[in-house]
């Protein structure tokens, strides 16, 4: 539905799904999408080929919500992806004082809000909150400079969700934070965050959205605040970071006894058919 595949405009806005005509207009400031079709034709051969799949899935209801509204027609079956560790584990180590430290995890790149990320920092200088940001992981080189003047620290790559806890606790977290500025479709981030115990922030977008109104310690604010950091950062400050705001029951997430008949809705094939034939393959 979108050359960028993230409905995230040049100039860093989040279109909001646009209609054709203005998708054309994103495509001709777009530096990178001169080797791109014609946005009515590319919407067009993607209805066509999903049109002619047996089935479709997406891994959220906010995915096929937004596949409908293009393809209107299409049947789409959700099936949450599978989460394989899921526990949660309290990272909390409140250090004495008034600072607020908010951990953001993954890879942070310009649609996973570094460049929002980067305005929060300034604000929160500029005004000299009781802030501090830190990325458990690592951004884009292209954001690093900018987020380093702006004191954002960064922990650099992670080998796995236990590494990531073990630094989410060393940088006496308060609270996290997924600035993504699109509706990521799933977000393995959001789940990592979960298992923190700690308070949750999210714009009140995507699959993020649909998923954190299900925990008691999910806070979602509202996607104007895109433009507004400051408010934003007051929203931060006044999520409570207390014990009372943290969570300690398990996440919820799907299970699959048998990925092909479970998820995919096929049948098996029956013990002892051997291998699948070249005919079945093709």
């Amino acid at each position: 539905m979108c050359h960028r595949n993230h409905l995230v405009q040049p100039d860093g806005r989040y279109c909001g799904l646009a209609p054709v005509a203005e998708c054309r207009s994103c495509l001709a400031v777009d530096a990178d999408g001169f080797e791109e079709p014609d946005p009515g034709e590319r919407r067009a051969a993607f209805g066509a080929f999903l049109a002619g799949a047996a089935r479709v899935f997406a891994p959220s209801c906010d995915t096929a919500g937004r596949i409908r509204t293009v393809y209107p027609d299409l049947t789409v079956t959700v099936r949450p992806h599978v989460e394989p560790e899921r526990s949660v584990r309290s990272t909390a180590l409140q250090r004495p004082g008034r600072v607020r430290r908010v951990a953001v995890l993954g890879a942070i790149s310009a649609t996973k809000g570094g460049l929002f990320l980067q305005a929060l920092a300034t604000d929160a200088q500029d005004r000299d909150l009781p802030l501090r940001f830190a990325i458990v992981g690592y951004s884009d080189p292209a954001l690093a400079i900018g987020l380093e003047g702006v004191g954002v620290a960064q922990t650099g790559r992670y080998s796995g969700d236990h590494e990531a806890l073990d630094l989410v606790w060393r940088l006496s977290a308060d609270l996290v934070l997924l600035p993504a500025i699109w509706p990521e479709t799933y977000s393995y981030a959001l789940t990592l965050a979960l298992r923190t115990g700690l308070p949750v922030a999210a714009f009140d977008l995507g699959a993020p959205a649909e998923r954190l109104r299900a925990y008691p310690n999910g806070h979602l604010l509202p996607g104007a605040l895109a433009t507004d950091p400051a408010a934003f950062n007051d929203r931060l400050l006044a999520i409570d970071v207390s014990a009372a705001g943290r969570l300690t029951v398990p996440i919820r997430a799907a299970e699959y006894g048998n990925l092909m008949g479970d998820y995919y809705g096929l049948d098996p094939a029956p013990a002892g058919t051997g291998h699948a034939s070249d005919e079945d393959a093709a």
